[in-house]
């Protein structure tokens, strides 16, 4: 996909805004996502606080001409046993025409290299058990399941607490 724009996300951009919040909430209503749209609220909110963890959380958008068509965001973590910075994917997502179109692999290449020209020792991120697609593209990019022989596989677990 060679016309495929990458740019990150400036959090003073209204442009930017609409285009990431409005992939973000088609990501949502999706069934692989909580199938329903982001509550008012909470979408009308997110972007500032976003933008209030700007230094250390990245967003970005996939462009073909001027239609958004993919996003990522991230957060910086820190890895402690290779003592360095980590990069997790948070949420990614590439726009249902745009899917099965190589948009997900030019994507996530240049969220990869921009995670490397940033000095990240490592790139993490999350996908559901079901989500084979994404499984697949992930595979395919060099990502694989964490694991250690004595404690086994990572399980990825969450706790609300309820605002």
């Amino acid at each position: 996909m060679q016309n495929l724009r990458f740019a990150e996300v400036n959090y003073d951009s209204d442009v930017d805004k609409r285009h990431l919040l409005t992939l973000l909430n088609e990501y949502a209503t999706l069934p692989i996502g909580q199938g329903k749209p982001i509550a008012e609220d909470r979408l009308s909110s997110l972007w500032e606080n976003l933008g209030r963890r700007r230094l250390w959380v990245h967003a970005f958008l996939g462009y073909i001409d001027v239609e958004a068509v993919a996003m990522a965001i991230t957060i910086e973590g820190f890895s402690t046993f290779q003592g360095e910075p980590l990069l997790n994917i948070h949420d990614f997502f590439v726009s249902e025409p745009w899917q099965g179109r190589a948009v997900g692999t030019t994507f996530l290449t240049h969220v990869i290299e921009y995670a490397k020209n940033s000095g990240f020792g490592k790139i993490t991120l999350e996908v559901l058990s079901e989500n084979v697609r994404a499984k697949h593209l992930y595979r395919r990019l060099g990502f694989s399941p964490y694991s250690n022989p004595i404690g086994g596989s990572a399980e990825f677990w969450q706790k609300w607490l309820g605002k």
